[in-house]
């Protein structure tokens, strides 16, 4: 993925993918080469909380699967401003 400039591109974290190790060090070398990380279908209790400090760019919450109020709940407790995107 480095071979595109962090100015086009971005790395987007699927729902499936577990914060492992070694996802937690690529996408923390991605951060610091300038790249903007995404989480896709963020959810309540998601496993990938702990990886939202480093992906603080876009948080992405499917409306669809979530209540107002469990998106506000998020957003209080992991980010201090979320805007839902419905695909």
């Amino acid at each position: 993925m480095t071979l595109l400039p962090s100015t086009f591109a971005g790395a987007q974290v699927l729902e499936s993918v577990p914060p492992e190790d070694l996802v937690v060090v690529a996408l923390q070398r991605l951060k610091r080469a300038g790249y903007l990380i995404a989480l896709d279908d963020f959810a309540t209790d998601d496993l990938r909380t702990p990886v939202t400090e480093m992906a603080d760019d876009i948080i992405k919450v499917d409306i669809r699967q979530t209540s107002l109020e469990d998106v506000a709940a998020m957003a209080k407790k992991t980010w201090s401003l979320a805007v839902p995107v419905a695909r």
